[in-house]
């Protein structure tokens, strides 16, 4: 786990998760939301002033690694750690926002989704082939997966109530996701989980998007 400590003396730290002893990675916290590690845990990944970063943690050092016209906000890496998956947009004032996929050095931008309300929350697959995230194209915010080429888009959740964050099983068998379903407020947030067998049928999806995908 990592986190920083606020104040004029904060730190950046991390916290093994089997004896809870704290290591500290860098001597301040770093100023960007949303970070994510790579898969071989040498760097971090941020957004910051619209722009994704990179940070060395054992030089302890920062780079700007992207940026593109409109703010990036959440990023994430693939399995093996060659591509970066993000989203970017305005949201403000019912605003757009669509999934991209880079090269871990910031190199071959593809665009994934181009609809006029927000597609985000992008997060891989533990084969790196697929990409699970949030989007408006129903009129609701659903969980949805697509191929990290922005191919067979599938919805996968229909619920009036809004689901958000999908993060995938290390098996790759479920996703799990927040949603207001059976919430008594709107600022309760339920954990509930796809089923991705049981919602699509046993079997690669490659056998089953014929039939469940959408162009």
């Amino acid at each position: 786990v990592i986190y920083d400590t606020r104040g004029a003396m904060g730190t950046l730290q991390k916290i093994s998760l089997e004896d809870g002893k704290p290591e500290i990675l860098a001597p301040q916290p770093i100023p960007g939301n949303f970070s994510t590690w790579s898969s071989d845990g040498k760097y971090l990944i941020y957004s910051r002033q619209g722009k994704l970063w990179k940070f060395d943690t054992k030089f302890y050092q920062e780079m700007e690694l992207f940026s593109i016209e409109t703010p990036i906000l959440r990023s994430t890496w693939s399995p093996d750690g060659t591509k970066i998956a993000f989203d970017s947009g305005n949201t403000r004032d019912n605003g757009n926002m669509d999934v991209y996929i880079i090269n871990a050095d910031g190199t071959h931008l593809q665009q994934l989704t181009d609809h006029p309300k927000i597609d985000s929350q992008p997060h891989f697959s533990p084969d790196g082939k697929w990409l699970t995230f949030m989007s408006e194209q129903s009129g609701n915010r659903d969980i949805w997966i697509m191929r990290i080429d922005g191919s067979h888009k599938i919805r996968l959740t229909y619920d009036p109530k809004m689901d958000i964050w999908p993060r995938w099983s290390p098996d790759g068998k479920k996703i799990v996701f927040g949603s207001q379903r059976n919430s008594t407020s709107e600022e309760q947030i339920n954990i509930w989980i796809v089923n991705l067998e049981k919602q699509l049928g046993k079997g690669p999806f490659d056998a089953l998007i014929a039939k469940e995908s959408i162009s």
